[in-house]
């Protein structure tokens, strides 16, 4: 398992990668000095990038290229890609990997179906215990279905975590709510609303759990409500069943559970327990 790692799918501007850049030069010749003591790059890396989306294309163009070659100056870095995303967008990244042959990873492990999964690499780093040992994996989710491919990448990541034994928790945000709208027929995709149903059965059969929390605040923002008379009130009966519609503070409470959330940009940094500040409070 990689100490740290980022999941990055939003195009990656110069100035995003360079403040990645400055970041880990931080960590590693003021926080990390005694790394640069060894003439090879650690057999484990200490940070992983995983890119997916647009984010690939940072490593074909000649402007962005350039910095992901400085990243590879500093020990212990590796790039693990979208295999079939490169595919789809018809991204070559092999001059950097002809350079950096062990850190620019493009082949991605085999998920049950006979399928390469980007997924379950990510899931090998989400975990907080290697297998078997049971563990939890959020995901915080804010676009609508259909729309982008946001909706999709999540089944596959929430399927990939079911396959390396850990259950998952869903929180929607935004237009995130609508994946769970029941009665979804789309004429050219994966039925979402499906997707989640048949996921959180089968977290169950595995002995795990699936769960969906939307947030109440948007829920009503969207429509997923009703008035009659003097009461109000949300009407979970135009969801599907795994959602439950839970107010902000609930939802955050849940974030303080030791599990990894990932978003579509995301980054999990480990802290040792004594920098870590108790106490903190949503309202």
């Amino acid at each position: 398992m990689t100490a740290h790692f980022f999941l990055l799918r939003d195009s990656l501007s110069q100035e995003r990668i360079g403040w990645i850049d400055e970041l880990l030069k931080f960590y590693f010749l003021k926080l990390n000095p005694q790394s640069f003591r060894h003439t090879t790059h650690y057999r484990e890396a200490a940070f992983t990038f995983y890119l997916t989306g647009d984010a690939l294309y940072s490593l074909q163009n000649p402007e962005t290229a350039g910095l992901w070659e400085s990243l590879f100056s500093l020990p212990s870095i590796k790039i693990v890609c979208d295999q079939e995303e490169l595919a789809l967008r018809g991204i070559t990244v092999e001059r950097l990997k002809m350079k950096n042959p062990d850190l620019v990873i493009t082949h991605n492990s085999l998920a049950l179906n006979g399928r390469t999964s980007f997924w379950k690499d990510v899931m090998k780093d989400a975990r907080q215990h290697d297998q078997p040992i049971p563990s939890t994996i959020g995901f915080f989710h804010m676009t609508s279905p259909y729309m982008y491919q946001s909706s999709e990448k999540l089944m596959q990541g929430l399927g990939a975590a079911l396959e390396t034994h850990a259950s998952w928790d869903l929180y929607c945000y935004l237009d995130g709510i609508h994946v769970g709208h029941q009665g979804q027929i789309p004429l050219d995709a994966e039925n979402v609303g499906e997707g989640l149903d048949d996921l959180e059965e089968r977290a169950g059969k595995r002995g795990l759990h699936g769960q969906i929390m939307a947030s109440a605040r948007c829920a009503a923002a969207r429509g997923y409500c009703t008035h009659e008379g003097e009461k109000e009130g949300l009407v979970p009966a135009c969801m599907i069943r795994p959602v439950r519609i839970r107010t902000l503070p609930e939802i955050a409470a849940q974030f303080r559970s030791n599990h990894i959330i990932l978003g579509e940009n995301s980054a999990s940094v480990s802290m040792k327990k004594e920098t870590i500040k108790p106490g903190t409070e949503f309202r």
